[in-house]
Protein backbone atom coordinates (compact mmCIF):
# COMPACT_ATOMS: atom_id res chain seq x y z
CA UNK A 1 0.00 0.00 0.00
CA UNK A 2 2.84 2.41 0.76
CA UNK A 3 4.50 1.66 -2.70
CA UNK A 4 1.24 2.53 -4.47
CA UNK A 5 0.57 5.69 -2.61
CA UNK A 6 4.27 6.88 -3.51
CA UNK A 7 3.97 6.20 -6.75
CA UNK A 8 0.84 8.49 -7.02
CA UNK A 9 2.36 11.16 -5.16
CA UNK A 10 5.87 11.25 -7.26
CA UNK A 11 3.03 11.05 -10.80
CA UNK A 12 1.01 13.98 -8.70
CA UNK A 13 4.02 15.78 -8.21
CA UNK A 14 5.70 15.57 -12.02
CA UNK A 15 2.26 16.61 -13.23
CA UNK A 16 1.79 19.42 -10.95
CA UNK A 17 6.03 20.98 -11.67
CA UNK A 18 4.23 22.01 -15.30
CA UNK A 19 2.91 25.06 -15.01
CA UNK A 20 -0.81 25.43 -16.11
CA UNK A 21 -3.74 28.07 -15.75
CA UNK A 22 -3.75 28.04 -11.98
CA UNK A 23 -0.26 29.42 -11.82
CA UNK A 24 -1.24 31.97 -14.85
CA UNK A 25 -3.97 33.33 -13.27
CA UNK A 26 -3.26 33.34 -9.72
CA UNK A 27 0.43 33.68 -9.34
CA UNK A 28 3.01 30.56 -7.56
CA UNK A 29 1.19 30.97 -4.25
CA UNK A 30 -2.50 29.97 -6.15
CA UNK A 31 -0.72 27.32 -7.99
CA UNK A 32 1.40 25.68 -5.23
CA UNK A 33 -2.02 26.14 -3.30
CA UNK A 34 -3.91 24.23 -6.24
CA UNK A 35 -1.04 21.49 -6.02
CA UNK A 36 -1.33 20.61 -2.58
CA UNK A 37 -5.99 20.33 -2.97
CA UNK A 38 -4.96 18.02 -5.97
CA UNK A 39 -2.57 15.60 -3.69
CA UNK A 40 -4.68 15.46 -0.99
CA UNK A 41 -7.69 14.34 -3.33
CA UNK A 42 -5.75 11.94 -4.95
CA UNK A 43 -3.69 10.78 -1.73
CA UNK A 44 -7.65 10.37 -0.08
CA UNK A 45 -9.11 8.93 -3.19
CA UNK A 46 -6.32 5.85 -3.82
CA UNK A 47 -6.61 4.90 0.26
CA UNK A 48 -10.05 4.58 -0.24
CA UNK A 49 -9.84 2.86 -3.38
CA UNK A 50 -7.12 0.70 -1.79
CA UNK A 51 -8.95 -0.48 1.08
CA UNK A 52 -11.83 -0.90 -0.49
CA UNK A 53 -10.25 -3.38 -3.12
CA UNK A 54 -8.75 -5.26 0.12
CA UNK A 55 -12.10 -5.65 2.06
CA UNK A 56 -13.69 -7.02 -1.12
CA UNK A 57 -10.66 -9.25 -1.87
CA UNK A 58 -11.13 -10.93 1.94
CA UNK A 59 -14.93 -11.13 1.44
CA UNK A 60 -14.21 -12.98 -1.35
CA UNK A 61 -12.19 -15.22 -0.50
CA UNK A 62 -13.98 -16.09 3.03
CA UNK A 63 -17.44 -16.60 0.65
CA UNK A 64 -15.31 -18.53 -1.42
CA UNK A 65 -14.18 -21.14 1.22
CA UNK A 66 -17.29 -21.39 3.21
CA UNK A 67 -18.71 -22.43 -0.12
CA UNK A 68 -16.32 -25.06 -0.55
CA UNK A 69 -16.80 -26.38 2.90
CA UNK A 70 -20.28 -26.40 2.70
CA UNK A 71 -20.42 -28.40 -0.29
CA UNK A 72 -18.04 -31.01 1.04
CA UNK A 73 -20.27 -30.95 4.20
CA UNK A 74 -23.13 -32.07 1.91
CA UNK A 75 -20.91 -34.63 0.21
CA UNK A 76 -19.67 -36.12 3.52
CA UNK A 77 -23.50 -36.45 4.17
CA UNK A 78 -24.38 -38.32 1.56
CA UNK A 79 -25.63 -41.97 2.80
CA UNK A 80 -23.77 -43.95 0.01
CA UNK A 81 -20.43 -42.96 1.09
CA UNK A 82 -18.70 -45.21 3.09
CA UNK A 83 -16.10 -44.83 5.91
CA UNK A 84 -12.96 -44.62 3.66
CA UNK A 85 -14.29 -41.66 1.78
CA UNK A 86 -15.61 -39.86 5.22
CA UNK A 87 -11.76 -40.05 6.57
CA UNK A 88 -10.76 -38.62 2.66
CA UNK A 89 -13.14 -35.83 3.22
CA UNK A 90 -12.26 -35.05 6.91
CA UNK A 91 -8.52 -34.46 5.84
CA UNK A 92 -9.39 -32.40 3.20
CA UNK A 93 -11.52 -29.85 5.58
CA UNK A 94 -8.68 -29.69 8.01
CA UNK A 95 -6.57 -28.77 4.74
CA UNK A 96 -8.97 -26.63 3.40
CA UNK A 97 -8.80 -25.05 7.18
CA UNK A 98 -5.73 -24.44 7.42
CA UNK A 99 -5.05 -23.08 4.49
CA UNK A 100 -6.90 -20.77 4.75
CA UNK A 101 -6.06 -19.99 8.13
CA UNK A 102 -2.41 -19.39 6.77
CA UNK A 103 -3.19 -17.37 3.89
CA UNK A 104 -5.31 -14.96 5.38
CA UNK A 105 -2.62 -13.78 8.27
Amino acid sequence: MIKQILTIVAVTILILIVPGPDMIVGGKKAGNLTAARILACNLVRISCCIVTFNILKYAGATYLIFLGISSLRTFAQSPYRSKLELTRIKSRLELISYRASSTMS
